[in-house]
């Protein structure tokens, strides 16, 4: 029996793979937040799919190698909420200057 896996605060599990929306202030921000989880992507070998529409910031999380959701997205969708929108803030002034 597999054990159930709780979604990630944020998250929502679709047919493309968990999905998180983020809004910011302005696209320096949403440019901010992206650098920081990035970060984190790239340690942890795991990266997000990543729409920036201005001050929107669009996530997706599957495992593209077996075409689904797997551990590893939860886990890296953990990981991700670990990034707060004030960290992205603190960090805007020091982007696209």
């Amino acid at each position: 029996m597999t054990t159930p896996v709780t979604i990630p605060e944020g998250w929502t599990l679709t047919p493309e793979g968990l999905k998180k929306n983020l809004t910011f202030k302005d696209f320096t921000e949403a440019v901010a937040y992206v650098v920081l989880i990035g970060k984190k992507a790239e340690a942890a070998n795991h990266h997000p799919d990543i729409d920036i529409r201005w001050n929107k910031v669009n996530l997706v999380l599957i495992t593209h190698s077996k075409g689904k959701v797997t551990e590893a997205d939860y886990e890296m969708a953990g990981e991700l909420n670990s990034v707060s929108e004030a960290d992205a803030k603190a960090l805007a002034p020091s982007i696209l200057k």
